[in-house]
Order: C-alpha cells, then sequence, then structure tokens
C-alpha cells in the first residue's frame, strides 16, 4: 500500500536527503579531521535509510502495478550492482594512495546519482499522473 502519494513530482524531499548524503561522504576528501569525520558520518548515515525508503517509494507510485516485482528487481539490483563495483575500486585506490583516497568512489557515486537524478526528472510523471494509470 505505502504513504499516500503528495501532489507534484514524486522526488521532491528525495533530493534533500540526497544531497546530504553525497556531501557526508565528499567531506573527508576536504582534510577534514578524524573528530570532525564523526558527526559527519553519523549524519551521512542517518540519511541512508530515509533515501532507500525514498527509492521504494518512487518504484511504487511510478510503475505499474502488474510490474512492481521487476521494478523492485531492478532497484535491488542496481544498489548491490553498485556496492560490488565500489568495494573493490575503493579498495584499490585505498590500497594505491591511503585511506583518505578510498572516499572518491562513494563521492563520485553521489554525484552521478545526483546527476542522474537531475538529468532524467523531467521524464517522471507527476504523483497525479502515477496515481491514474496505477
Amino acid at each position: 500500500m505505502g504513504p499516500a502519494p503528495r501532489p507534484g513530482h514524486p522526488g521532491t524531499g528525495c533530493y534533500g536527503r540526497c544531497g546530504l548524503l553525497t556531501v557526508g561522504f565528499t567531506l573527508p576528501l576536504a582534510g577534514v579531521t578524524v573528530a570532525a569525520m564523526v558527526p559527519l558520518a553519523i549524519l551521512a548515515g542517518a540519511t541512508a535509510a530515509p533515501t532507500l525508503i525514498s527509492a521504494n517509494a518512487f518504484m511504487e507510485r511510478l510503475v505499474e502495478a502488474r510490474s512492481r516485482t521487476e521494478g523492485f528487481s531492478w532497484l535491488v539490483m542496481a544498489l548491490a550492482g553498485g556496492v560490488a563495483v565500489g568495494s573493490p575500486v575503493a579498495g584499490q585506490l585505498i590500497d594505491s594512495g591511503g585511506a583518505r583516497l578510498g572516499f572518491v568512489v562513494p563521492a563520485a557515486a553521489g554525484l552521478l546519482a545526483g546527476l542522474a537524478a537531475l538529468l532524467g526528472r523531467r521524464s517522471l510523471p507527476t504523483v497525479q499522473a502515477a496515481a491514474a494509470s496505477s
């Protein structure tokens, strides 16, 4: 069933959380100390669950009921694929350049995801249009 659709674009609240998540993973590249990284990591981690919940809500609202299983499968596969590719890439960067360089991977992934979301948001239907087609 899920949350009731809100008027307008379905991703309005998610962009801010995704931005916080990206900033949280990008700041260690700026030379922030370990003591300052702890609250930033907590902030970034606190935005992860709401971001995943928003992604699931997107899927529920935008994909027709008969295709939702496939839609959720693609969503989970994208997440698992990102973890499967990002972990060894980050590991190689850490081995070659130190721990700080490992933060390049989540920062780049967040920036790419944000760019994709901004570029693709015009192609998403509004909640009213998606609800009408379900």
